[in-house]
């Protein structure tokens, strides 16, 4: 089941969600399909029925889509090709029919933290980084060239360190995405065949006063400079 199928199947399971509700629908069906694929990965299955490869990344609008097995379809496999917003955007269609209005049928990553920072189209900044909960959104905005950014679910965080002296905290966070590049202890890591497109692993980031300060891609990398990768955390609430 193609993505322009499975939204109008999730959006409807979804389509009572309080408006004031705490979500992760898109984030339970991320984390289905990155276990989907590895599982058949770990039984020999990389590709899907017209030879493609369960994983893939670098589509934007039109061309992005994921797949999810169909019953009584031995041929139907779960899938993704996408890049990092264009996959969040397809979770959040197929979840709640998400209209992303004047952003475009598919928002760019640096959109994506510029609606979370200004708290626009559903979703609402977090300024304290302690309260994160599943399924929320990590925007980076890239001020350097080639992507505008990176989008990426937050899934659960582990405190590496503590400074009180100047309330600084330093976390292992575990996300969810789409990239062509590997993060710490990354499942993509674990077949040669797809290492790029959906998954989870590991980034760091580091809080001041509770508040984001900034990131880094792997937990051993050096932080991004915060004002060429500044990040935002936000959590999407369906019309």
């Amino acid at each position: 089941m193609k993505a322009q199928t499975a939204i109008a199947t999730f959006a409807l399971t979804f389509a009572s969600v309080a408006a004031n509700a705490q979500v992760t629908a898109h984030a339970n069906l991320a984390n289905e399909i990155i276990r989907g694929i590895a599982t058949q990965a770990s039984n020999l299955t990389f590709t899907d029925s017209a030879g493609n490869p369960t994983n893939r990344y670098g589509a934007n609008y039109p061309d992005m889509y994921f797949s999810v097995p169909v019953a009584n379809d031995p041929t139907s496999v779960y899938s993704v090709y996408g890049r990092c917003a264009s996959f969040v955007t397809l979770l959040l269609k197929a979840c709640y029919n998400w209209n992303p209005g004047d952003l475009g049928q598919s928002p760019y990553a640096d959109e994506y933290y510029t609606s979370i920072l200004n708290s626009n189209h559903g979703f609402t900044l977090r300024t304290s980084f302690s309260q994160a909960q599943f399924g929320d959104i990590l925007a980076s905005k890239y001020s350097n060239g080639g992507d505008t950014g990176h989008v990426m679910i937050f899934s659960s965080s582990r405190l590496l360190s503590y400074d009180p002296a100047t309330e600084t905290r330093e976390y292992e966070v575990t996300v969810m995405d789409c990239s062509k590049e590997q993060h710490t202890n990354d499942t993509r890591s674990m077949y040669s065949q797809l290492p790029k497109g959906a998954g989870t692993g590991q980034i760091r980031v580091k809080t001041v006063n509770d508040g984001l300060i900034a990131w880094a891609w792997r937990v051993t990398d050096s932080y991004y400079v915060p004002s060429a990768r500044p990040i935002v955390l936000g959590f999407f609430t369906p019309n």
